[in-house]
């Protein structure tokens, strides 16, 4: 019993030190540098909690009154581009030259979908992070998806039962068996709650690329989509063409994606929101992209928020197609490109 006493107690003290390690002594940058850290997060969907307590603890450290908060898929996120080179950075570079006291923090993440984004600012909500001033942005593609939640159906369930359920009952969200429900419960539990267990992924990720620095392993370099031999025969690939469908897409109320934009606008009442749609490199779809449905498809995206009174913005045909890495993502100039557009149309709110 002795024995036992002595290990529960050595237990408690290794927990509570490794906790206390974790909140005071590691660093803040590991788990959010600009952007959520994409290479802890797909193997952890619950490592963004950590990210928003990132947030949180920046804003409530230097005092920050006036934010912005990024959400979106792999455009807002910045591939294929390091941190440094995203929208939402080159938009605090704009800041910081202009003298203005704002601040623009990236919770986007590549794959997606408008369930995704409705939760993301219900886990800001929480979390207490105010969600004032929101931008978002999305794809042609994903606003005709089928599946609202690609990452966070376990935390729409948490924090909207409504809509999850709704959705579980129009087939849109495969429920979990009663045993993968409550090891993700434990899971979830374990993150939230045991620095050791929630952190591990970061400190796994910081080893590797200390190792991968030490042993000189360079990183892809970033280059034109049109020096991409084979980019054009992927994108004609019957996996790949749903990106830029023409048929017609389904916009009205019974669609999953116009659910949740609704739940978004609604949420966002009184706020302020900018909805973006990405450009689309034309010219490297050209043969598609120029069919009537998906001209059609464009200009009903535009009215649907025009009719919602939404403050949209549309980036098809604004983009040099020298700036494109394939055919949506942007090389840095691109991100720099958007992020001074869109700097020069919020300057006045802000």
């Amino acid at each position: 019993m002795r024995i036992l006493r002595k290990s529960i107690i050595f237990l408690i003290i290794f927990l509570l030190s490794t906790e206390i390690i974790f909140v005071y002594a590691f660093p803040a940058r590991y788990v959010y540098n600009q952007r959520i850290n994409y290479d802890v997060f797909k193997d952890n969907v619950y490592s963004i909690e950590l990210s928003v307590k990132s947030i949180k603890q920046t804003i409530s450290r230097e005092k920050i009154k006036n934010y912005y908060i990024f959400i979106g898929d792999s455009v807002g996120y910045g591939t294929p581009c390091p941190p440094e080179k995203t929208i939402s950075s080159y938009l605090n570079i704009i800041s910081k030259k202009e003298h203005k006291d704002i601040r623009f923090f990236n919770l986007a993440l590549p794959s997606t979908m408008f369930g995704d984004f409705y939760t993301v600012l219900l886990l800001l909500e929480k979390y207490d992070v105010s969600i004032d001033n929101v931008i978002l942005n999305f794809s042609y593609w994903e606003i005709n998806a089928k599946t609202p939640t690609y990452w966070f159906k376990h935390y729409l369930k948490e924090l909207d039962s409504n809509s999850y359920n709704k959705m579980v009952e129009l087939g849109a969200i495969k429920e979990d068996s009663l045993w993968k429900s409550t090891k993700a419960e434990i899971y979830h539990f374990a993150n939230k709650n045991i620095g050791i267990i929630g952190n591990s992924g970061f400190i796994t990720n910081k080893i590797k690329s200390i190792t991968n620095s030490l042993l000189k392993e360079s990183k892809p370099a970033l280059s034109v989509w049109s020096s991409k031999t084979d980019l054009k025969k992927a994108m004609s690939k019957p996996e790949n063409r749903w990106y830029f469908s023409d048929k017609k897409f389904n916009l009205t109320e019974n669609s999953v994606q116009i659910y949740f934009i609704n739940k978004i606008i609604e949420l966002q009442k009184d706020k302020n929101i900018i909805f973006i749609l990405n450009a689309t490199n034309n010219k490297l779809l050209e043969d598609e992209t120029s069919k009537q449905g998906y001209q059609d498809n464009i200009n009903a995206i535009e009215k649907l928020f025009n009719d919602k009174n939404a403050n949209f913005l549309n980036y098809n045909n604004k983009v040099d197609y020298k700036l494109f890495s394939d055919h949506v993502h942007l090389l840095p100039d691109g991100y720099s490109f958007i992020a001074q557009d869109l700097w020069n149309k919020i300057d006045k709110e802000i």
